[in-house]
């Protein structure tokens, strides 16, 4: 396969990722919500893994620390988040969503949903699994 890049795997999922971030920001303003994608991507590890250290959200997320950090703080302060520290050793802080962070996660969630509708719209079920499934294939072969 020969690279080009309007078409590479790569600058397409980046584009993708970017513009559905958009569009989902764009929509949480529309009904008055203040909320990054990237904290809504966040939220989303937090709540498919119940606990996470904040290391292991950085790796996720695929964000430095700082970034990590920011996130967090931001969770935080909208008391979306629980943090703990990890009783064997002090310098692991977990985090699990509080209630009312679970509560923000199902609200926010239809929006995402409603996106993922919009843009998926014209393409039929099949095609759609298919790309799904080669992508999760995509992504196992970078973890071997």
């Amino acid at each position: 396969m020969n690279y080009n890049f309007e078409q590479s795997l790569g600058k397409l999922c980046r584009q993708i990722s970017r513009e559905i971030g958009n569009k989902l920001e764009e929509r949480f303003l529309e009904n008055d919500i203040k909320f990054r994608s990237i904290d809504w991507m966040a939220l989303s590890y937090i709540k498919h893994h119940n606990k996470l250290s904040q290391n292991e959200l950085s790796v996720l997320c695929g964000f430095d620390k700082v970034t990590i950090n920011r996130i967090i703080e931001r969770l935080e302060e909208k008391e979306l988040i629980i943090k703990e520290i990890c009783p064997e050793d002090k310098r692991i802080r977990y985090i699990s969503l509080s209630k009312k962070g679970t509560t923000t996660f199902d609200e926010l969630k239809t929006y995402a949903e409603e996106i993922i509708v919009n843009v998926t719209d014209d393409i039929p079920e099949k095609e759609l699994k298919s790309c799904l499934s080669t992508l999760i294939k995509i992504s196992q072969n970078l973890e071997k």
